[in-house]
């Protein structure tokens, strides 16, 4: 339901650098980016974590993109130890976004430029 989705979590470690989206026309999509670099889904409870290792997330560029619909056009998450960086997000149309447009949190060096949403989620 991402159309661009980076995951990862705590216990993977290693890197996602430089990459490039471009030129993507979609139907609905629940989210048009999102970075998540805490996904442990059922196994958070489960099983412990020995051993951290952060995953380096940069470099993440997303460049005329369209979609009918989404629940939200970006939600970037970071984590505090290491923060991604380095994403730009350019020339997006949603015709229709019914959550909200985005959200940031711990991620350094956001380039957000040109989003275009026709229908606007309500506000409440």
């Amino acid at each position: 339901m991402r159309l661009f989705y980076v995951k990862t979590n705590h216990r993977r470690g290693a890197f996602v650098e430089n990459i490039y989206m471009e030129k993507v026309e979609a139907g609905h999509a629940g989210r048009i980016m999102e970075i998540d670099p805490e996904v442990l889904y059922q196994w958070r409870s489960l099983v412990p974590t020995y051993v951290e290792r952060l995953t380096r997330i940069r470099g993440l560029h997303m460049k005329n993109i369209k979609a009918k619909s989404a629940n939200a056009v970006y939600e970037l998450k970071g984590d505090i130890r290491l923060n991604p960086a380095f994403v730009e997000i350019e020339n997006v149309t949603v015709d229709s976004v019914s959550d909200f447009i985005g959200r940031i949190t711990n991620v350094d060096s956001v380039f957000v430029n040109n989003i275009t949403v026709l229908k606007q989620p309500s506000k409440k």
